[in-house]
């Protein structure tokens, strides 16, 4: 009789803690802010649910490309600098992003030929490698070394540039949750 009432017990606080540990998971929207498991940003892109999507980092750096791919690293698991593709859709998203960093006190994406962004391509690609300033985004090709193509935030207009890995530019990275 004992042994039954405690396995009885124990079925019902099992399903107790089932119920408990069990929540609903949350549906992002882009300019949400996302702070789960020390990763934290702002939503610039979410799936059809909402249950997953990439964020763009609170932070920036200043620095040459090699070293910028390294600081993106160094933020965790999981962040890198984002691709041609995360590059429009930061693009068409910045308003609502800067949005969410200004309401947090951070470092707003800026949008002008004095300050260019370095944004890496295709994994394991070293020359499909671009920065964004003002106002044009690039699609890449094979360079020469240790030379990359840059684009420009704001427009649609595709004008290839390039420069040197060597130079200083900001970079922001992304995480894909």
């Amino acid at each position: 009789m004992k042994r039954a009432f405690i396995t009885i017990c124990a079925a019902i606080v099992a399903t107790l803690l089932a119920q408990c540990t069990t929540f609903p998971q949350k549906s992002w929207q882009v300019g949400d802010i996302y702070e789960v498991n020390g990763v934290k940003g702002v939503v610039f892109a979410v799936t059809n649910d909402g249950k997953h999507g990439r964020v763009i980092s609170f932070e920036e750096t200043n620095a040459n490309y090699d070293d910028a791919v390294a600081w993106a690293q160094s933020l965790g698991e999981g962040w890198r600098l984002p691709n041609y593709d995360e590059v429009k859709i930061i693009n068409r998203r910045v308003h609502e992003i800067n949005e969410q960093l200004y309401l947090l006190n951070q470092e707003q994406i800026y949008f002008s030929f004095l300050r260019n962004y370095w944004f890496g391509g295709a994994p394991d690609n070293d020359y499909f490698v671009m920065y964004v300033g003002n106002s044009r985004i690039v699609m890449s090709e094979i360079l020469e070394p240790d030379t990359v193509w840059y684009a420009s935030f704001g427009s649609d207009e595709l004008a290839p540039e390039y420069t040197n890995k060597s130079d200083t530019e900001f970079a922001r990275a992304v995480y894909e949750f």
